[in-house]
C-alpha cells in the first residue's frame, strides 16, 4: 500500500489547477487485465477512478475520446503520452481485484468510479467476486453513469426477466437445470437451446441433448435451457439516454442470418432492411422503454428476436455501455458514442451537446442514414484448431470488416472484398453444391449462396434451407443475374451496363474478370464515361 501511495504522491506534485495521472495494469479473473486510471483534479478537488477492460480501446477508439472529455472537464494534463491511450508511463505496484480497487480509492482519498466500458469490469454478477457495494460505502465513493444495480440486473437472467415482466415485456422462456434429468424435461417443454458461459448450441433431438450434457454437466453447477428461437430474426437497437431521461436511437441493425448464429458471426446490416414501418417503430419504442426502466445512462444495446410471420418478439438481452455493436454503430453513423457517453456520465444532457457532424444541431436527434453499412466477420478456420469450418455459437471471431455503400449490393460486395485479398466479390464457385452445404452455417456459406443462385436454385428453395429473408436473397440474385447476363466484353462499351455494374458493387477487377478483358480497359472506360 505504501508503494502505491508513494508512486501517486510523486506524480501529483503539480502546479495548482493541473492534474496528475498514474496507471496500473491489474489482472482480474476471469476478465483478464483491467486498467485503473487515477485522476486527481487539484483545482476542483474532484477525484476519479477510470475503469476499463484490457481491450477497451478497440471500441471505436473509445479510450482516447473519453480521456479527451475527462481532460476537458477535469482539466487533466498528461505528460509523456507513451501509451496508446495517451497516459503516463508510471506504473505503481497495485494488487489485483477487490484489494486493488480499495487501495486505489484509498490512495487518492476516495472519489468517483467511471466504468468506461460495458459492465464487465465491475464484475457484479451473482457470484460477487468483487464487492463493489462495500467498497463504495466504505470510501464514500459512487459510480458515475449507470447505477451498479442496473448493470447487475442486465447480468442476471432472473432479475432481468422480472424487470422486463414489470413493464409488460417478454423475455424468451428459460429454465435453470442442475442435472441431466431436469435438462431433458425442460428441453421437452421449451425446445431447447442449452447455454453457459463456455459452450452453447441448438439441440435438434433428445440424443444430441444427452450427448452434449454428458460432456459439460460434470463441470457445471447449473445450466440454462432456453426456448429455441432458431430462424427468428435478430434485431438490435443502439440507444443513448442521459440522466434527465432524454433518449435517442442511434441506429438499428439486422442480422442477415437468422437466430442460429451469434451477432459476431453473422453479416450485420445497418439500418435494418426487412422490417415493416410498424415493426421498426414498435421495437424502437420498446428499446426506449427498456433503457428508461433500467435507468441506464449513456449507451446500451437492446437485442430482440422477431418472428417475421407474426411480428411476435422477445427481448433477448441488454448490453450496458460500449460493445461490439456500439463499435459498428459508431463507425456506421459517425455518431461519437464514446465521446458523448463520457459527457453524459459527467452530468451533461443530450440537448446541450452539439452535433459535431452538422455543427448546427444538438446531439438529441436520431442520426439519419441515406446509405447502407455492412459488417462481415473475418474467419480463417483453416488455421485454427477447428476440425471443421462449421460456425458454432460458442466460437470466437478473428476480426471483422465494415463497408458503406449507397445500395445494399454495393456495400455487400465491398465488404466481401475486404475480408480477404483473394476475394473479388459475391462470386460463385465452379463446383456443384448440395442442399446440406447451404443448411450448415460455415465461413463459406455466403459464397455457396452465390453458387446456388448461379446453378439455378430458386429463392424459395434457398429460403426453406437457410431461412434468410427473401429480401436479401433477391438482392443476392440481382448480383448473380448480372454476372450471367453481362459476361461479355461489350459490357464496358455500354454506359448503362457499366453504371449498373458499379451500382451493384462490382469492382474494376470483377468486371474485367467476367468481361474477359484487361482491368486497365475497364478503368479507362469508367473514366471516359465519368468525363
Amino acid at each position: 500500500m505504501s508503494n502505491l501511495k508513494e508512486s501517486i504522491n510523486e506524480n501529483v506534485n503539480v502546479p495548482q489547477g493541473e492534474t496528475a495521472v498514474c496507471q496500473n495494469t491489474i489482472t482480474t479473473d476471469p476478465l483478464g487485465p483491467c486498467l485503473f486510471v487515477l485522476i486527481r483534479c487539484l483545482r476542483k478537488e474532484r477525484r476519479l477512478c477510470l475503469l476499463y477492460h484490457h481491450d477497451f480501446n478497440k471500441y471505436d477508439d473509445s479510450g482516447k475520446p473519453q480521456l479527451i472529455i475527462l481532460k476537458e472537464f477535469l482539466m487533466m494534463i498528461c505528460d509523456g503520452f507513451k501509451t496508446d491511450l495517451g497516459m503516463t508511463s508510471l506504473i505503481p505496484n497495485c494488487p489485483p481485484g477487490n484489494s486493488g480497487v480499495k487501495e486505489c480509492l484509498l490512495a487518492i482519498g476516495g472519489g468517483e468510479i467511471y466504468e468506461a466500458e460495458r459492465g464487465d469490469c465491475l464484475n457484479c454478477g451473482q457470484e460477487g467476486e468483487i464487492d463493489y457495494a462495500g467498497i463504495l460505502q466504505k470510501y464514500s465513493s459512487n459510480i458515475l453513469g449507470t447505477p451498479i444495480e442496473s448493470i447487475k440486473i442486465t447480468k442476471d437472467r432472473s432479475l432481468f426477466t422480472q424487470k422486463m415482466v414489470d413493464i409488460g415485456e417478454k423475455v424468451a422462456p428459460y429454465q435453470v437445470v442442475k442435472s441431466l434429468e431436469q435438462a431433458v424435461k425442460s428441453a421437452e417443454q421449451l425446445v431447447c437451446f442449452p447455454e453457459d458461459d463456455r459452450v452453447s448450441g441448438f439441440i435438434e433431438n433428445r440424443d444430441e441433448l444427452i450427448s452434449l450434457l454428458n460432456s459439460i454437466l460434470p463441470d457445471l453447477s447449473k445450466l440454462l435451457i432456453d426456448k429455441s428461437l432458431k430462424d427468428w430474426k435478430k434485431i438490435e437497437y443502439e440507444v443513448v439516454r442521459d440522466q434527465y431521461d432524454n433518449c435517442i436511437v442511434i441506429c438499428n441493425m439486422e442480422n442477415i442470418d437468422p437466430l442460429a448464429l451469434r451477432t459476431d458471426y453473422s453479416i450485420v446490416v445497418a439500418p435494418s432492411q426487412t422490417l415493416s414501418s410498424d415493426e421498426y417503430n414498435l421495437l424502437r419504442s420498446v428499446s426506449i422503454i427498456v433503457i428508461r426502466h433500467l435507468g441506464i445512462i449513456g449507451t446500451c444495446n437492446v437485442q430482440f428476436a422477431l418472428n417475421s410471420l407474426s411480428s411476435e418478439y422477445y427481448i433477448m438481452k441488454v448490453n450496458v455501455g460500449l460493445s461490439h455493436s456500439s463499435e459498428f454503430t459508431s463507425k456506421a453513423t459517425g455518431y461519437p458514442l464514446a465521446y458523448i457517453t463520457a459527457k453524459l456520465v459527467l452530468g451533461l444532457n443530450l440537448a446541450e451537446l452539439s452535433n459535431d457532424i452538422t455543427n448546427t444541431t444538438c446531439s438529441c436527434f436520431d442520426p439519419s442514414l441515406d446509405y447502407v453499412a455492412i459488417k462481415v466477420l473475418r474467419l480463417n478456420l483453416s488455421k485454427s484448431n477447428q476440425c471443421s469450418n462449421e460456425i458454432e455459437t460458442s466460437m470466437e471471431s478473428a476480426g471483422e470488416v465494415m463497408a458503406i455503400g449507397r445500395s445494399f449490393e454495393e456495400a455487400f460486395q465491398q465488404a466481401l472484398r475486404m475480408v480477404d485479398k483473394d476475394i473479388t466479390g459475391f462470386d460463385p464457385y465452379s463446383r456443384t453444391i448440395t442442399d446440406n452445404e447451404l443448411i450448415t452455417p460455415t465461413d463459406e456459406r455466403v459464397f455457396l449462396l452465390a453458387t446456388a443462385l448461379y446453378q439455378g436454385y430458386t429463392i424459395e428453395h434457398i429460403f426453406e434451407l437457410t431461412k434468410i429473408d427473401r429480401w436479401f436473397l433477391n438482392k443476392f440474385e440481382s448480383i448473380i443475374q448480372f454476372i450471367i447476363q453481362c459476361s461479355h466484353s461489350s459490357t464496358v462499351e455500354d454506359r448503362t451496363l457499366l453504371l449498373e455494374a458499379q451500382q451493384l458493387g462490382f469492382s474494376h477487377k470483377q468486371i474485367a474478370q467476367y468481361s474477359h478483358i484487361d482491368e486497365d480497359e475497364v478503368r479507362a472506360s469508367c473514366e471516359h464515361y465519368d468525363n
